[in-house]
């Protein structure tokens, strides 16, 4: 195998193509010229997605292995990048980070600002992994990896065989990260494992099964009621969805919700109090902070600011009050102003960067135009997933992964953990028009009569 090619004829690129024949050849011309460099972006983007779930120090690494190398593949690769130019949801994407930044202007707190504008830099993920996309089941498969391994990373915690991280206690385990961040990976994880065990065959089918098993536990460990809720809503729509759609697996379908129901039920009794001790927790916190204005326990504080958060909007409802701002709103509002006079102690508790709801920060920090712009993205996105081809086993799970990304995002700020932002990155590179279908191969190109082969 030759490192480069310099002798295949030259595919299209200006102006962007629109024929998905002409997309897929610029594609396979970057695969062919650079054989050996394909490979070496693709090992990058699945080290990359293999950290992305576990912490935040590797994964800075591995995405800046990944983003150096398909900088320096670009000479291979630039033709094949036209045709986004065409994505209106890219473009969408772009302008919603665009006035993210803007905002930081009028914000009373810019270094704040600046600090979660930093999340979005994995919205370049799509680019980054763009020409590798034909292999999206082994990336997948990596990212699961990960998943699995903050699986691991709980079970140590538990048996006290790692110390535990500074998140974690007793009856909540995050593995690495917050146990809301591990919840979101693995409700994320649990679509595609189910897609897999729903689509799959022999070994691989058992394979996604066992670790459907691991990262249940894993999601119930975390003791987090948002993935929790995301879970128990596209779990089933995802079932019920691909019984309906594909007769070859239903039975599997049919055979998943028995299974499902019995070992849930073998599992109540370990788990079962715990799941109802949080729920019941829960409503007992939201009903004393709307009644009584007890703001300091936990779901009354995401009940108060989430109220902050919606005043904030209220107050400059098109531009909002600017990136980082949220902090230095709550701190003059009456209604906190109110309970730190009531319990002084738990003042600095109750004042937090975020409202811990995607939605409502981004209307009160960017308004209807911030707002809007990342709704339009969203709903883009959710009609690519349901649009996208199957043409590998997880494909069935991908819009439900997405479906657990935004319903989790209504309990907190996803679009403030480059982790979580990664992951809808991912969910977007996947629905982009034109990638090349998974195995796709082409055959070896012929040059025209009388077109002397590139020289270099």
């Amino acid at each position: 195998m030759r490192l480069f090619r310099f002798d295949l004829p030259k595919p299209a690129a200006w102006p962007p193509p629109r024929d998905p024949a002409t997309v897929a050849e610029a594609l396979a011309y970057a695969r062919r010229r650079d054989p050996i460099g394909d490979w070496a972006h693709t090992v990058l983007a699945a080290m990359y997605l293999l950290s992305l779930p576990l912490a935040t120090a590797p994964t800075t690494v591995t995405t800046t292995a990944l983003a150096g190398y398909a900088l320096l593949r670009l000479p291979h690769t630039w033709r094949s990048y036209a045709v986004l130019l065409r994505d209106p949801v890219l473009w969408i994407l772009g302008a919603w980070v665009g006035w993210y930044a803007l905002t930081i202007a009028w914000s009373s707190d810019p270094g704040q600002g600046f600090d979660e504008l930093r999340a979005t830099r994995m919205m370049l993920v799509p680019l980054l992994i763009w020409p590798v996309l034909h292999r999206a089941p082994w990336l997948i498969t990596a990212l699961l990896v990960g998943v699995i391994a903050q699986n691991g990373a709980q079970l140590g915690h538990f048996l006290g065989w790692l110390e535990k991280a500074k998140y974690n206690t007793p009856d909540r385990l995050g593995g690495l990260l917050h146990p809301v961040q591990t919840g979101a990976w693995c409700a994320a994880a649990l679509c595609w494992f189910t897609a897999a065990v729903l689509n799959g065959r022999g070994r691989w089918r058992w394979l996604a099964l066992l670790g459907a098993a691991a990262t249940a536990a894993g999601l119930v460990a975390t003791g987090s009621r948002g993935p929790w809720l995301a879970a128990a809503v596209a779990l089933p729509a995802l079932v019920i969805t691909v019984a309906l759609g594909r007769p070859k697996s239903r039975r599997a379908a049919l055979a998943l919700a028995a299974l499902t129901i019995v070992a849930a039920a073998a599992a109540w009794p370990l788990a079962g109090e715990r799941i109802k001790s949080r729920v019941q927790t829960a409503v007992a916190e939201v009903t004393a902070a709307r009644r009584d204005g007890v703001y300091w326990s936990s779901a009354g504080l995401r009940t108060a600011m989430w109220s902050w958060a919606w005043s904030a909007f209220e107050e400059h409802p098109v531009r909002g009050i600017g990136a980082g701002g949220y902090r230095n709103f709550v701190a003059t509002h009456p209604t906190y102003l109110a309970a730190a006079q009531r319990k002084p102690r738990q003042a600095a508790y109750m004042l937090r960067d975020h409202p811990h709801s995607t939605y409502l920060h981004l209307l009160g920090c960017t308004g209807l135009i911030g707002g809007s712009l990342f709704a339009a993205a969203g709903l883009l996105v959710l009609r690519r997933c349901w649009r996208s081809p199957t043409d590998h086993a997880y494909a069935d799970g991908t819009l439900f992964v997405l479906l657990t990304w935004l319903i989790g995002a209504v309990f907190d700020c996803y679009h403030l953990n480059g982790q979580l932002v990664g992951l809808l990155g991912l969910v977007v590179a996947l629905t982009l028009k034109h990638r090349l279908p998974v195995g796709y191969t082409v055959p070896e190109p012929r040059p025209p009569p009388g077109q002397t082969p590139e020289t270099g």
